[in-house]
């Protein structure tokens, strides 16, 4: 099957419809030279990474549409009138955050261009589209070679994961850390991919067969979400730096989160009871808690394999992680664990609700961050006007400044 179908099979029959009409609309605007080169595979299987977080279709179609504007194939203007104002004002914003974060990468600190990129983003969704895409282009470089893939990583490992972290997009984020890895060091990648013994597909089948199991033995006795991974391949190999290989028994990862300390007890016993357990790699942080932090830590064998299971409730691990969105949305709403949502998580949910009317949050900052036409961030202090602005660009144009133009 080609990736086209795939995509359509995978997603809501009520959407396939909508979104096949947007790929037939990719299909018309670019050339057939264009689209062999491995871009509408690219469009197609960004929006597959997002069907992943049950978004709407809108922002799924975005995917498929994100580089359109930028390849100047169609207007803002077509793009409202074909897919409505949600699509363009979408697609527009996913499309200058590109811009700004490739056009600054080597001008501002790091730090200053994720604040940046963050308090632009009216609608953080397409920032989770440029995410998306980034993690494709690294995932399969080949299907899209225009792009230089060394700056590309540099961009995703830099910019795009901490956001993603932000974010709360778990699995992005691995898979966007280990994607940059495999480039910027490829002998140390297989290396470990050889240490494994496991392909990416059988390692997350383990995982998955793992979390079946202990759901079955845990059943109706306590409620529980089980969330795991793999440890990714930058992970292990920093960890190699400090031992053996064979001593690392965190390879694979499950996280069992309860209700209460007295559960997380509960639980313990039913993971002792049921497998093969390694003495060593006990630890009790709930009874001893080491600076704050709070959960059970165990190692098990099953199968030849070792899996790390750590147990804690939710109010402790929302304490500890901060980007716990997409964990976050399927539980029911606590007061409790509001207090611990980051501001990112709430503004995602808000402009679930609330439309239009979006909550905005500014930094608050010395400094004020301006624009170039060609997207290039200059610094000034906070206060600046626009003779400021000329003179940073450059003496002579502060020299001659007669007017001014801000935004149109």
């Amino acid at each position: 099957m080609s990736v086209e179908s795939d995509f359509l099979e995978s997603i809501p029959k009520d959407q396939a419809a909508y979104l096949e009409n947007i790929i037939d609309f990719l299909k018309k605007i670019y050339s057939e030279e264009e689209l062999s080169d491995g871009r509408l595979e690219h469009f197609i299987k960004t929006g597959a990474i997002l069907v992943e977080f049950d978004l709407d279709k809108e922002v799924v179609a975005t995917a498929l549409l994100h580089e359109v504007l930028t390849d100047k194939k169609t207007t803002y203007e077509e793009l409202e009138e074909r897919f409505g104002e949600r699509v363009a004002s979408l697609a527009k914003e996913s499309s200058e955050i590109g811009t700004i974060i490739e056009g600054n990468i080597d001008r501002a600190p790091l730090d200053v261009l994720n604040s940046i990129v963050l308090s632009i983003a009216v609608d953080l969704e397409a920032l989770m589209i440029r995410i998306a895409a980034v993690v494709n282009v690294l995932e399969d470089p080949a299907q899209y070679h225009r792009v230089k893939i060394d700056r590309i990583a540099r961009i995703g490992k830099d910019v795009y994961l901490p956001l993603a972290m932000k974010l709360g997009m778990g699995g992005v984020q691995n898979r966007l850390q280990d994607s940059a890895f495999k480039i910027e060091n490829p002998s140390a990648y297989n290396k470990i991919k050889k240490y494994l013994g496991k392909n990416d597909e059988e390692r997350i089948t383990l995982i998955e067969e793992v979390k079946k199991e202990l759901y079955k033995l845990i059943g109706d006795k306590l409620k529980v979400q089980i969330f795991g991974r793999p440890k990714g391949y930058l992970s292990i190999y920093n960890k190699m730096k400090k031992i053996n290989f064979k001593n690392i028994y965190d390879l694979y990862g499950l996280r069992i989160l309860c209700n209460s300390e007295k559960e997380c007890y509960e639980l313990l016993g039913i993971v002792h009871a049921n497998y093969k357990i390694i003495p060593g790699a006990f630890d009790d942080y709930i009874s001893k808690p080491k600076n704050g932090y709070k959960s059970l830590h165990t190692a098990i064998f099953r199968e030849g394999d070792i899996i790390e299971v750590q147990i804690r409730t939710w109010v402790d691990h929302l304490k500890i992680e901060s980007n716990l969105y997409w964990e976050y949305k399927s539980i029911s709403k606590n007061r409790e664990f509001e207090k611990n949502l980051s501001w990112e998580r709430q503004l995602v949910e808000w402009q679930k609700s609330l439309g239009k009317d979006t909550p905005k949050r500014k930094m608050e900052t010395e400094k004020i961050f301006v624009f170039t036409p060609k997207k290039e961030i200059i610094t000034l202090k906070k206060g600046s006007c626009v003779i400021d602005f000329a003179y940073a660009i450059h003496t002579d144009i502060g020299h001659k400044l007669k007017r001014g133009k801000i935004n149109g």
